[in-house]
């Protein structure tokens, strides 16, 4: 007889393993800090200064994400590995 696996989610090989919706907040930071990161450094000095603000603006506001996010997972997963 097989045994099942006790995992209730995609397994490890899966693509869906890794595309998560844990992602989303992440992706949409990105795309908020390439698009006013851009706007912002063509504004100030053209295209070359757009693509460099944008890079460290979609960094920028991945670390507030995680800053915001970071914290409440980090304590959700102690919480469920004490028994």
């Amino acid at each position: 007889m097989e045994k099942k696996d006790p995992e209730t989610g995609p397994k490890k090989t899966s693509l869906w393993y890794y595309i998560s919706p844990a992602w989303i907040p992440y992706l949409m930071a990105v795309a908020l800090g390439l698009y006013f990161g851009y706007d912002f450094g063509f504004q100030i000095s053209g295209p070359g200064m757009g693509v460099f603000v944008a890079l460290f603006g979609a960094g920028f506001c991945s670390i507030l994400v995680e800053s915001f996010l970071g914290k409440k997972r980090r304590d959700s997963s102690k919480s469920g590995q004490e028994k």
